[in-house]
C-alpha cells in the first residue's frame, strides 16, 4: 500500500486512435491451448516508493495490517498491487504460490418477478450449486457494474440516412432512440461471474482438478439459468481485469480490437518486449495514501464489506445493491467447511454460550437471584443449537463468507453519494456495510474476479440457506445490436433491443384489449424495419382501412379490395418453386382452394369428400398448360398467365357433364367468378413491389371479409417466396387475426405459413385481442407453439389467466398487463419474459402517421 501516487515505469497502452510500437494488437495466440505453463514475468526493479526496506524495522500501521489482512509485503509498483503471478493460455490464472483460478461469465435469470415456483427452483439450484463445493475448492461471485461508451450505444442504434425520401423520419427517430437511450440505465451494464481456486503445490494437478470442475459447474448453472456456460479465456480475463483498472480510460479492451479492428493482446510479442499483462492491464495509477478511499487512475473508489447479516435480509437485497447506477463491484467470497470440522466449531460455541450461561446462573444464585438468561444468551443458544440441527438433519453446510463493495465515482461527492446509497440499502436490511479504513486496496484486491481474501476479520460463519439468500440473479436484459427498439425494461429501466431474426423462429403474435396500443405497437416495429433495413419489405393486412395515411407517408402502394373496384389480385397466382417445408406447390394451391370454398360456404355446411376430389381435380386441370408454359420458358411464376377464378368455374361446369357435385360447386363459385362479387376474379393489376404495400379490405363487406384477409395473406405468401430468391425478408402484419381462425381450412393455411415463413425469410405476426381464438384446437395451439416473438399488453381476465398458463407468467409479470397503460406489458421473445413500457412522444410527424382519428385504439397511446 503505497503513501503517494505509484505511476508505472513503463507506459504501455497507447492513447485511443494510437497504435504503440512495443504492444501488437494481439491474442491471435491466447486463446489456443499449448503448454500449460504458467507465464513467468520478466524481472524488473522498481525504486521504492517512499516504503519501509527489508533492513527497517515495520512500522506501527504495519505491524497492524499484518494483523487485520494476509499480506507479507505491501506492493511498490502498480504492477504489485495487481494481485496475480501468472496465467497459463486456457484462462488459468495462478493469483498467489500454488493457488489456482478459473472464471465462468454467467447469464443473469429473472428471478425477482419470476412465478413463486420458479423462485423456489432457482433458489434451490443456487443452493444446490453452494452446496456442491467441497473444501477443497474456494468460490466467489462477483458483479461488475460498469459504464460503457454511450457513443458505442448510439451507434449501434441509429439509423443511418438513405436515399429515398425518409431521411426526415430517421433523424426524428433517431432523436426518439437518443431520448430513451438517456431516459434508460443503458449506459451501466451488469456482468456477473463465477470464479473458482483451488490450493495446490503441483500446477498441472491443480489445473487438471479445475478442468474437471467444468462440467459440474455447467451442469449446476443450467439448472438454475437453463443457459450454458464456460470457463473464459485468457484473453477474456485480460479484458475483465482491464475494464475494472481503467474505468476512466477507453473501451477497446471491451472488444479486445483497438480502432483498426487489430486485436490488443499478443503474448509472444510482450514478452518478447520485456512486458508483461501487467503493463498491459494496469491502470496509469493507484493512490491508496487516503486511508478511506483510494483513486485508480482518474478514478475514485471506496472499498467496504459486510460486517454481519442482518435478521431482516431478504433475496432483493443483492438486486437493490446492484441496482445502484454507479461502476461498482459487488463480491461474495466462499469457502466451504467439512462436517466434522464444522460440527466442532459449532460444539464449541454451543460451549462457550452454555459456560457462560452456567457462569451468569452460578453469579446470580451467589446473589439470591433467580430469574431467567439474558435474552441475548438465550438467542445464541437457540443459535447455536438450530445450526447444530441444520447440519445434522437438513442438508446444509458451513460456509466462511466475506462480501466486498467498491463503489466508483468521478468525484468525490459522487463516491460519497453513492456509498451513502449502499449504506442505507444495507440499513434497511439490517446488514451493517462499513467502510475498511487503511485497507482498501487488501479490500479491492478481495472483490476482484480473482477469488482472493486479503482480509482477516471479515469472515463470518453462515449455514447453506443463510449464504444463498445473497443469490446473485435478478432481472434479464434484452439488448442486442442491429435490432429494433420496443420500449425500456420496466424493471431495470434499461432499452429493450431486440432482432427477431436471431429467434428460433420468426414468428410473432401481439394480444391487447381494446385501447391498449395493438396497432400502434405494430407501426412502431414497421417504422423501424423501413427506416432501417433496406432489405426488408413490409406488408400488411388491414380490414379497419387504418394503414392509409401510414402507407402514403412512406411512399408505399395501398391496395384498395372492393365490390366494383379497379385493384384486383388473383387469388390462383402460383410459383412453383419447391421447397422441403412447402411441398408440391400444385398441391398445396389445391389445398388452398379447397379452404377458399370452405370460406364461401359459411360454417353452417361443410365440403363432402367427392366434393373436395372433385376441386382438387378441376384446381390440377387449369393449371397443366401454365406448367407446361412453365417448363419450356424455365420461368417459376408468370402472373399474366396464372389461371383466375373464371377458369376454376369454367372447369367445374365442364365437369358437371359428368359429376353433379362439380355443378353444385360451380353454382357457388358463379357469383364470385363472374358475378357482382367479381373481385378476385381476374388477373393481378397491382405493384408490390413498394417497401410498404398495405391490403385495404374494410369495404369488402361482411360476407366477403374473411375471404379478403385469406386472400391478401395468401398473396403476402406468393411475394416472400419471390422475395426469398433475392434475400430480402417479408415482414407481415395480419390485423383481426381471429377472423381467420374461424374456419378449419384458413386455420390449416395459416398454420402452414407459421411453419414455412422462416425457411422464405417470412417475419409474420397476427394482431388481436383474446387469446380464445388461439387455445380453440390443435391446429390454432400449433400457430402459438410454434411462435417465439410475443407481445402482450393490456388483457381481460379470463385473457390474463390463458396467458399466464402459455407463458408461465408470475402474478408479478401479470400486474403488468392488468391495469397497464397503452404500449406498456410484456414481452416474450421465446426465451425470456420482460415487463417494458414504450412511450412514444406525441410531438413530431412520426406520432400523427401512426395514429390517425379514425385509430379509436391507440388515440391515447403516448
Amino acid at each position: 500500500m503505497a503513501t503517494e501516487k505509484i505511476k508505472k515505469t513503463k507506459k504501455t497502452i497507447p492513447a485511443k486512435g494510437k497504435s504503440s510500437q512495443k504492444i501488437k494488437a494481439a491474442a491471435s495466440n491466447a486463446g489456443q491451448s499449448s503448454s500449460k505453463k504458467i507465464e513467468k514475468y520478466p524481472t524488473v526493479k522498481f525504486k521504492s516508493a517512499g516504503l519501509t526496506s527489508k533492513n527497517q524495522k515495520p512500522s506501527k500501521k504495519m505491524q497492524l495490517l499484518k494483523k487485520l489482512t494476509k499480506i507479507e509485503n505491501l506492493p511498490k509498483t502498480v504492477q504489485d498491487s495487481i494481485p496475480f503471478r501468472g496465467f497459463t493460455r486456457d484462462g488459468v490464472i495462478e493469483t498467489s504460490p500454488g493457488v489456482f483460478t478459473k472464471c465462468y461469465k454467467l447469464k443473469d435469470v429473472n428471478f425477482q418477478i419470476a412465478t413463486a415456483d420458479d423462485q423456489v427452483q432457482i433458489f434451490n439450484g443456487y443452493r444446490d450449486l453452494l452446496n456442491s463445493f467441497d473444501s477443497s475448492v474456494r468460490w466467489e461471485f462477483t458483479i461488475f457494474n460498469h459504464e460503457v461508451d454511450k457513443r458505442e450505444t448510439l451507434r449501434d442504434i441509429k439509423i443511418a440516412p438513405q436515399r429515398d425520401g425518409l431521411n426526415q423520419y430517421r433523424q426524428e427517430y433517431n432523436k426518439i432512440l437518443l431520448d430513451a437511450m438517456k431516459k434508460g440505465n443503458n449506459s451501466i451494464i451488469q456482468d456477473k461471474y463465477l470464479t473458482v481456486a483451488v490450493d495446490d503445490i503441483n500446477e498441472e494437478h491443480a489445473i487438471n482438478t479445475l478442468n474437471k470442475l467444468d462440467g459440474e459447474i455447467n451442469l449446476a448453472i443450467r439448472r438454475i439459468s437453463k443457459s450454458e456456460t464456460r470457463p473464459m479465456t485468457s484473453l477474456e480475463r485480460m479484458q475483465l481485469l482491464y475494464n475494472i483498472y481503467n474505468q476512466d480510460f477507453d473501451y477497446r479492451m471491451i472488444t479486445g480490437v483497438d480502432d483498426n479492428g487489430k486485436e490488443i493482446f499478443d503474448m509472444d510479442m510482450l514478452i518478447k518486449n520485456g512486458l508483461s499483462v501487467k503493463d498491459m492491464i494496469g491502470p496509469n495509477s493507484f493512490d491508496y495514501s487516503n486511508g478511506k478511499r483510494f483513486m485508480v487512475g482518474d478514478m475514485y473508489g471506496q472499498a467496504l464489506y459486510l460486517e454481519r447479516v442482518g435478521s431482516q435480509l431478504t433475496t432483493k437485497f443483492m438486486s437493490d445493491l446492484s441496482g445502484i447506477q454507479t461502476n461498482m463491484l459487488i463480491s461474495t467470497t466462499y469457502e466451504s467447511l467439512d462436517n466434522g470440522k464444522a460440527m466442532k466449531i459449532v460444539k464449541n460455541r454451543l460451549s462457550e454460550i452454555e459456560q457462560k450461561a452456567v457462569d451468569i446462573q452460578q453469579k446470580n444464585s451467589n446473589s439470591g437471584y433467580f430469574g431467567g438468561l439474558p435474552p441475548e444468551i438465550e438467542k445464541a443458544q437457540e443459535s447455536a443449537r438450530g445450526i447444530m440441527d441444520e447440519i445434522l438433519n437438513h442438508d446444509q453446510k458451513l460456509f466462511l463468507m466475506t462480501m466486498t463493495i467498491v463503489v466508483f465515482a468521478r468525484t468525490i461527492d459522487q463516491l460519497n453519494e453513492f456509498t451513502r446509497m449502499v449504506k442505507t440499502i444495507a440499513s434497511r436490511n439490517m446488514a451493517p456495510i462499513r467502510v475498511r479504513d487503511y485497507q482498501q486496496e487488501m479490500c479491492f484486491n478481495t472483490a476482484l474476479p480473482l477469488c482472493r481474501n486479503d482480509l482477516m476479520q471479515a469472515e463470518r460463519l453462515y449455514t447453506t440457506d443463510s449464504v444463498a439468500i445473497f443469490i446473485p440473479y435478478n432481472s434479464e436484459e434484452l439488448i442486442q445490436k442491429n435490432a429494433i427498439y420496443y420500449g425500456l425494461n420496466q424493471t431495470t429501466k434499461s432499452m429493450i433491443l431486440y432482432d427477431r431474426l436471431t429467434g428460433n423462429n420468426y414468428n410473432g403474435l401481439i394480444f391487447g384489449y381494446s385501447g391498449s396500443g395493438k396497432s400502434f405497437t405494430a407501426k412502431a416495429e414497421m417504422v423501424s424495419v423501413l427506416l432501417g433495413h433496406p432489405n426488408s419489405q413490409v406488408f400488411v393486412v388491414d380490414p379497419q382501412g387504418e394503414y392509409s395515411p401510414f402507407v402514403k407517408a412512406f411512399g408505399g402502394q395501398e391496395i384498395v379490395l372492393a365490390p366494383g373496384g379497379h385493384q384486383y389480385i388473383n387469388p390462383l397466382d402460383l410459383d412453383i418453386t419447391e421447397n422441403d417445408e412447402a411441398g408440391d406447390p400444385i398441391t398445396a394451391k389445391s389445398d388452398f382452394v379447397i379452404s377458399m370454398f370452405g370460406i364461401i360456404i359459411g360454417k353452417n355446411r361443410s365440403l363432402s369428400p367427392i366434393e373436395t376430389a372433385m376441386l382438387d381435380k378441376a384446381t390440377r386441370k387449369i393449371y397443366q398448360a401454365y406448367i407446361k408454359m412453365l417448363e419450356e420458358t424455365g420461368k417459376t411464376v408468370d402472373i399474366a398467365q396464372c389461371p383466375t377464378l373464371v377458369d376454376l368455374y369454367q372447369e367445374l361446369r365442364n365437369q358437371a357433364r359428368d359429376r353433379e357435385e362439380a355443378g353444385t360447386l360451380a353454382d357457388i363459385l358463379y357469383q364470385y367468378a363472374v358475378g357482382s362479387f367479381d373481385t378476385f376474379a381476374h388477373t393481378t393489376n397491382v405493384n408490390t413491389n413498394a417497401r410498404l404495400v398495405v391490403y385495404n379490405t374494410k369495404t369488402l363487406g361482411t360476407g366477403m371479409k374473411e375471404l379478403g384477409l385469406y386472400i391478401s395473406t395468401n398473396d403476402i405468401l406468393n411475394r416472400m417466396i419471390s422475395n426469398s430468391k433475392i434475400d430480402v425478408y417479408t415482414w407481415f402484419y395480419i390485423d383481426e387475426f381471429h377472423i381467420l381462425l374461424e374456419s378449419e381450412g384458413t386455420t390449416q393455411f395459416l398454420k402452414r405459413v407459421w411453419k414455412i415463413a422462416r425457411k422464405w425469410l417470412g417475419v409474420p405476426t397476427g394482431i388481436m385481442q383474446n387469446t380464445e381464438d388461439l387455445l380453440r384446437n390443435a391446429d390454432t395451439r400449433a400457430i402459438i407453439n410454434n411462435t417465439s416473438f410475443v407481445i402482450m399488453l393490456k388483457e381481460p381476465m379470463m385473457d390474463r389467466e390463458n396467458l399466464a398458463a402459455l407463458f408461465n407468467l408470475s402474478a408479478a409479470q401479470l400486474d403488468y398487463i392488468t391495469d397497464s397503460d397503452p404500449g406498456h406489458g410484456l414481452i416474450y421473445n421465446g426465451k425470456v419474459v420482460l415487463p417494458f413500457a414504450n412511450e412514444f412522444p406525441k410531438k413530431g410527424k412520426l406520432y400523427s402517421i401512426m395514429t390517425t382519428s379514425h385509430d379509436v385504439e391507440d388515440a391515447e397511446f403516448h
